[in-house]
């Protein structure tokens, strides 16, 4: 009978350490982006964890100034460098890889300290977070 309860013991503990029992559970994240006062149209948003934090990457997609990740796909408590990218129609074409096609120019409009030399550092705690960036350019 003993073997039988401490078998089942390393059984929940191992379907523990699994699924995640005890540990920390993801997080849902919301909240808007402007950059010099306007809206991001269409652009993207990245969590990714600092040293020490035990989580995965969680981004989403900005639309019209708001993103929302979802628990089920979000970040677990901890420090977050977060990178915000907005690649903006520039109104000129370029040939496409298909002959006679064209596709639009985009230029990314956030400076580099927001996204691919991001210096922004946010602490998402556990429940839900509402973490809204008003970034400038100047």
């Amino acid at each position: 009978m003993l073997r039988n309860g401490f078998a089942s013991f390393i059984l929940f503990g191992f379907v523990c350490a699994m699924l995640g029992c005890g540990g920390t559970r993801q997080v849902a994240v919301e909240g808007d982006v402007s950059f010099d006062g306007q809206p991001i149209e269409e652009g993207s948003i990245s969590f990714i964890p600092e040293a020490g934090t035990a989580s995965r990457k969680a981004s989403a997609a900005i639309i019209k100034g708001n993103y929302r990740v979802l628990a089920e796909n979000g970040p677990s408590p901890g420090k977050f460098k977060v990178e915000i990218s907005w690649m903006k129609k520039t109104g000129k074409k370029l040939p496409s890889a298909d002959p006679g096609m064209t596709a639009d120019e985009t230029k990314e409009v956030i400076p580099a300290k927001y996204n691919t030399a991001s210096t922004l550092v946010r602490d998402i705690g556990a429940g839900d977070n509402r973490l809204d960036f008003k970034l400038e350019g100047r």
